[in-house]
């Protein structure tokens, strides 16, 4: 889903320029970027794993060792779901609307 909808993103931005230069102006050619999935899939999995890391081992320190850390991240993950959707549509969108 994150390399779709970046290389989506990338194509719909190439497409804005294509459709700008239509006085014959050369446009290059439209080419993915694989550097976008893996940024992307590092900012998820900081998000997935090293916050509720943080948050168990937070709490360990605290003394709330009764939480254990895959209560941590399935509690995170699904509180996650709607940003993860909203980011989803963002980068879809047009760079220059924003």
């Amino acid at each position: 889903v994150l390399a779709v909808t970046s290389n989506l993103s990338a194509y719909l931005h190439h497409w804005q320029k294509v459709k700008r230069a239509d006085d014959g102006t050369p446009v290059d050619a439209f080419e993915f970027d694989i550097r976008h999935l893996v940024r992307a899939s590092s900012v998820v999995m900081t998000m997935t794993v090293g916050v509720p890391t943080v948050l168990f081992l937070a709490c360990v320190c605290v003394g709330m060792s009764g939480i254990p850390w895959a209560l941590w991240v399935c509690c995170y993950g699904y509180a996650q779901v709607p940003f993860l959707l909203a980011a989803a549509v963002v980068w879809v969108w047009p760079h220059e609307i924003w």
